[in-house]
């Protein structure tokens, strides 16, 4: 398999498990009828929607759209859902078809989120749960110690050179409202750490640093103790 497409995924997954709890919370709190009908919009590899798979009924149904061919291709070889290639501003999907509909770092890299979401509430349910999982911050990071502000600000203009939107987080609430929600639940993602975990995940996201602003020498973190890099990450939801 193309190691690039690998590390896509196994970046992903990673994001995925960030938001696992939160997931299940919402995925458990849906009130239409059985057997559930689950949309990802933005579903990439189809790291979320396995993940997802592993918390419900086996009488759930997973789709997933993505405008990418190449992350499709290697979201089907999962027997988790069902994927096609479409754009997140027209689903084709007749209104009304999902309990479940929702987003995962996704709306941070499109230039209309708030026609993606009414999108996404046209095809979902009476009663069913429009969700963006995730949307982070860029320009509100913190990252200590000072040390590490110039790494982690030319990985935030790198990633703003590819196109995302480094404040879409601050901006969920607003995008929410003008796509019709009435009253959503908005939130930041708390965060905690400890130990060997909390040593993984920095190691993790100093790899994806270096990856984005294209560092190919070894290059170890500049300071291993007390070391803090913190990205808002808001979400928001709404039962229609």
């Amino acid at each position: 398999m193309d190691t690039d497409l690998s590390a896509l995924n196994l970046r992903f997954e990673q994001q995925a498990k960030w938001t696992f709890d939160f997931q299940r919370k919402l995925f458990h709190d849906r009130r239409t009828p059985p057997p559930w009908k689950i949309l990802e919009v933005g579903c990439g590899t189809g790291a979320v929607l396995r993940q997802m798979g592993q918390m419900g009924s086996v009488n759930d149904i997973f789709y997933g759209i993505d405008s990418d061919r190449v992350s499709l291709s290697f979201a089907r070889t999962s027997e988790e859902g069902h994927f096609c290639n479409a754009f997140g501003s027209d689903l084709p999907f007749p209104n009304e078809s999902f309990d479940l509909v929702f987003c995962h770092y996704f709306l941070l890299w499109v230039k209309n989120p708030v026609m993606i979401l009414k999108e996404m509430a046209r095809v979902c349910k009476p009663g069913g749960m429009v969700v963006a999982f995730a949307e982070p911050d860029y320009e509100a990071r913190i990252a200590y110690p000072p040390e590490l502000d110039s790494p982690v600000r030319l990985q935030t203009d790198e990633l703003i050179r590819q196109g995302i939107n480094p404040t879409a987080g601050r901006q969920l609430s607003s995008w929410m409202e003008n796509a019709g929600f009435v009253n959503p639940v908005v939130g930041i993602h708390g965060f905690e750490w400890q130990g060997e975990q909390y040593k993984q995940f920095l190691e993790q996201e100093w790899d994806q640093l270096k990856k984005d602003i294209h560092l190919t020498e070894p290059s170890e973190l500049p300071i291993r103790e007390n070391i803090i890099f913190y990205t808002p990450t808001f979400y928001a939801y709404t039962r229609l």
